[in-house]
């Protein structure tokens, strides 16, 4: 969804993203996610297409663990 965003240049749904990223992580333990989501949030309202993907990436490899321990179940 985020991806599919930036490439429409959709920076103000990006921010929304990033921003609910920033506001959930640390609530449930992911310090990375609201750091994460705080970049994110950054980059998308500076309309900052080259660092709003660094930032998706940054995400999507903080992801990886998680997502193979639940494929693995």
């Amino acid at each position: 969804m985020m991806r599919e965003a930036l490439d429409l240049a959709d920076f103000e749904a990006v921010t929304i993203l990033g921003h609910n990223l920033r506001g959930s992580g640390g609530g449930f333990g992911f310090q990375g996610i609201t750091d994460i989501g705080a970049g994110l949030e950054d980059a998308a309202g500076g309309a900052d297409i080259d660092v709003s993907r660094k930032w998706i990436g940054n995400l999507s490899r903080f992801l990886e663990p998680v997502e193979s321990g639940i494929q693995s179940r």
